[in-house]
């Protein structure tokens, strides 16, 4: 049971690791996305130049999104947790939970979905009202802030299921210990194959 336990956490730390390098990842493509939209901001003729490297990294933003997962498990992309059933989705659909058992307990593992970084593929700098601009600007910046939050949780989140994960491993090593110790010793008289417990003379 601890051994599986261990197991267990091993993997949900992981799952925590994929999800901290992939914010990361997020973080710094949507940082140069920013500095591209504030750059139209402050001079609409670059748009000209500025739309296509956008759309470049709006697109590998999209598959980060997409790609991010755990044996088949989405760990970004809420629009693939429908037909998951190892997934318990909340109703609106913004984080989903799987359940770990941790030893003798179970641990709940939430997701937290960043679908909607998908929808700025359609954005065109060429063509976007100064309006609709600002608004980018600003989603694109509180969109930011949301990753870092995400990236250091789950970068504790690792590091929690890794102590737990030694934990386990550790009191399953004592109990295999005490249970061997616990066995009798094979020179105990009672266990010998041959010979009586009392030698008789004569």
């Amino acid at each position: 049971m601890l051994r599986q336990g261990a197991k267990n956490a091993s993997e949900a730390a992981s799952m925590s690791d994929s999800i901290a390098n992939a914010t990361s990842s997020l973080s710094a493509t949507l940082s140069e996305m920013l500095a591209l939209a504030q750059k139209v901001q402050a001079d609409p003729s670059q748009s000209a130049t500025a739309s296509p490297a956008f759309k470049a990294l709006a697109t590998t933003l999209a598959a980060t999104v997409s790609g991010t997962q755990y044996n088949g498990i989405s760990l970004l992309d809420g629009d693939a947790w429908g037909t998951d059933k190892r997934l318990t989705v909340s109703g609106d659909g913004a984080t989903a939970t799987v359940p770990i058992q941790l030893g003798y307990g179970t641990s709940t593992f939430s997701l937290h979905t960043l679908s909607g970084l998908k929808e700025l593929t359609a954005v065109d700098l060429n063509t976007i009202s100064p309006a609709d601009l600002t608004t980018l600007a600003n989603s694109l910046a509180d969109y930011g802030s949301i990753l870092a939050t995400l990236n250091s949780n789950y970068t504790s989140l690792a590091t929690s299921y890794t102590s737990e994960k030694n934990f386990m491993i550790e009191q399953a090593e004592i109990l295999a210990r005490a249970a061997k110790n616990a066995l009798p010793d094979e020179t105990d008289p009672l266990l010998r194959s041959r010979g009586g417990i009392v030698s008789s003379l004569g």
